[in-house]
């Protein structure tokens, strides 16, 4: 679910449901499909309550390039399948910050 217009607020949630009247809306997607949105946008999930079907995220978040500058990169590379990043693609392991 989705709060729109809430990445207006410049703030995170405090325990609110709704932001200026506007409640959550339910983001419907099957099976492979993929949904952008700004990361300051209030967002979340109900809960899976399938049995064996289970649901998983991939959080990116993209910044300047003077940030890399600023505060040095996490060692994600350390916890990489070297097995996935072999078969990645050069733009694909630029892209995960692989140089």
């Amino acid at each position: 679910t989705i709060i729109p217009g809430s990445h207006k607020a410049g703030r995170a949630p405090h325990g609110e449901t709704s932001w200026h009247g506007v409640t959550p809306k339910a983001v419907m997607v099957k099976a492979g499909d993929v949904c952008l949105f700004r990361g300051d946008i209030w967002h979340g999930s109900g809960m899976n309550s399938h049995e064996t079907e289970r649901r998983y995220m991939v959080q990116v978040h993209y910044g300047n390039a003077y940030i890399t500058k600023q505060f040095p990169a996490m060692r994600y590379k350390e916890l990489w399948n070297p097995a996935v990043v072999d078969a990645a693609t050069p733009e694909q392991r630029q892209l995960l910050g692989d140089k």
